[in-house]
């Protein structure tokens, strides 16, 4: 598998950059040192104090929606959000979660198939399908292999 390059527009990359570093001017901040050092107690059993984590879980749609971000690629898109996140949390849900200047980039993974697909029919309904399986005699299990795994990276184009 090669490295997925990506290639921002000006436009998103100026979005990332100042969302990137507001964040690193967040987790400049001392209280974000000192989150992390509770955490670590808290993660070694000696807490001074329980931590507090508020995550919006579900709610991150409706906090900010997906037409504030400005990305369009949707890789840039989820890194946006992540960034966006972060942002809201320090200035508006004040809870225990630290605010690191790391930025972690997910690791590119295409998992292969096992040779036949099913096929699955969807009503206009959400979520309802019924489904056409693959395998309708002893003869189709010849068709199926193992999955191929491929692990890449990925990266931004200069």
């Amino acid at each position: 598998m090669t490295a997925l390059v990506l290639e921002p527009t000006r436009q998103e990359r100026q979005v990332l950059r100042q969302l990137a570093e507001q964040v690193a001017e967040i987790a400049a901040l001392p209280i974000q040192n000192e989150c992390a050092r509770l955490w670590l107690e808290m993660n070694s059993l000696q807490p001074e104090r329980p931590l507090v984590l508020a995550d919006p879980q579900n709610g991150w749609c409706e906090l900010i929606p997906d037409s504030a971000l400005e990305c369009r690629h949707p890789l840039l898109r989820d890194w946006e959000m992540t960034l966006r996140r972060l942002i809201f949390r320090h200035q508006f849900i004040h809870d225990d979660w630290p605010i690191t200047p790391w930025f972690n980039v997910a690791w590119v993974v295409d998992v292969g198939g096992y040779g036949l697909q099913e096929t699955q029919m969807r009503s206009e309904e959400r979520g309802s399908y019924t489904w056409d399986p693959p395998i309708k005699s002893v003869d189709d299990l010849e068709k199926l292999h193992p999955r191929e795994i491929r692990v890449g990276h990925q990266h931004l184009s200069p």
